[in-house]
C-alpha cells in the first residue's frame, strides 16, 4: 500500500512538472508576461521599458501601454542602445537566446518520464525511475543555461552605461520549481522501489513449519 502511495505521489509530481515545463516552453510571445529574463530600463522621458526575453521571441513593453514583439523564431538578437555621450549598441546575440531550445527538449523528456509512471509493473518501475532521473538532468541543464543567459544579459546591461538592470522572470522560476518537483518524484520512485524490493524478499523467504514434540509418560 505504501509503495502504491509513493508511486502515485511521484506520478503526480512528474505531471505537475510537465505542465510547468510546457508553459515555459510556450512562453513569449504566445503567453504574455511569461518570459525567462527581462531588462528593465528608463527612457530619457522617464518612461519605464521592459525588454522581455522568451523562448521564441523578445517583446518590448512600455509603461504607457505600448507593446512590440520581434519576429517569432528560435534565436533572436536583443540590442541595448545608449545615447550619451555617443550612440552605442550592446547586443545579446542569437547564439545566447538560441540556447533556450533546451526547454522544449527537457519538456519532451519529462513527458516520456510521465508516460512511464502510468504503469505499476515492477519492470516499468525501474524504467520510470531512470527516465525521471534523465528528466532531472535535462531540467538541470536548462536551469544552468538560464543562469548563464541571465548573467550575460546583466553584463550587457551594465556595459551599456544606462540605467538598466536584468532580472529573472516567471519562466526562470517555473523551471526551477519543475526541477524541484522532478527531484521529489525521483525520491518517491526510489523509495517505493526499495519498499517493493524488501516486500518481495520477505514474501519469498520460505517459512519453516514449526515442529511440535509430544512426550508421553507411562504411569
Amino acid at each position: 500500500m505504501a509503495n502504491k502511495v509513493l508511486w502515485m505521489s511521484g506520478s503526480a509530481l512528474t505531471f505537475t512538472a510537465l505542465l510547468l515545463s510546457i508553459l515555459v516552453s510556450i512562453s513569449l510571445p504566445f503567453i504574455k508576461g511569461l518570459d525567462i529574463v527581462r531588462i528593465i530600463s528608463e527612457t530619457p522621458a522617464g518612461q519605464t521599458v521592459h525588454v522581455k526575453m522568451g523562448i521564441w521571441a523578445t517583446c518590448l513593453y512600455i509603461d504607457i501601454g505600448a507593446t512590440f514583439c520581434g519576429p517569432k523564431g528560435l534565436g533572436y538578437e536583443v540590442g541595448i542602445s545608449t545615447f550619451t555621450p555617443i550612440v552605442e549598441t550592446q547586443a545579446i546575440t542569437a547564439t545566447w537566446t538560441r540556447s533556450f531550445i533546451i526547454h522544449p527538449i527537457a519538456t519532451a523528456f519529462i513527458f516520456i518520464a510521465f508516460l512511464t509512471t502510468l504503469s505499476i509493473r515492477s519492470t516499468i518501475n525501474i524504467v520510470a525511475f531512470g527516465a525521471t532521473l534523465f528528466a532531472v538532468l535535462m531540467e538541470l541543464i536548462a536551469i544552468i543555461i538560464n543562469v548563464a543567459v541571465f548573467a550575460h544579459t546583466q553584463s550587457v546591461a551594465n556595459n551599456a552605461n544606462i540605467n538598466a538592470v536584468a532580472v529573472t522572470s516567471g519562466g526562470f522560476w517555473l523551471s526551477l520549481v519543475s526541477l524541484v518537483l522532478l527531484i521529489g518524484a525521483s525520491v518517491a520512485f526510489y523509495t517505493g522501489r526499495r519498499a517493493d524490493s524488501k516486500s518481495s524478499e520477505i514474501s519469498s523467504y520460505p517459512l519453516q513449519p514449526k515442529k511440535w514434540t509430544y512426550r508421553f509418560q507411562m504411569v
